[in-house]
């Protein structure tokens, strides 16, 4: 997947209905970067690079 940028739409790698998200800030201090999203169906929260993935288009 290319490296998502801020706004891109992703989706969570993760087993629930909804799993698509936006991407609000990078953190690439660590050694792999920590995407900071926002849900789809409300909230918030930082996730690595590796749970995430491009979001399938509607």
């Amino acid at each position: 997947m290319p490296t998502p940028a801020i706004g891109d739409a992703v989706s969570r790698r993760e087993d629930r209905p909804e799993r698509r998200a936006t991407v609000l800030a990078i953190d690439t201090g660590a050694d792999e970067p920590i995407y900071h999203l926002a849900y789809a169906e409300g909230g918030d929260g930082w996730w690595p690079a590796g749970a995430i993935e491009a979001a399938p288009a509607d």
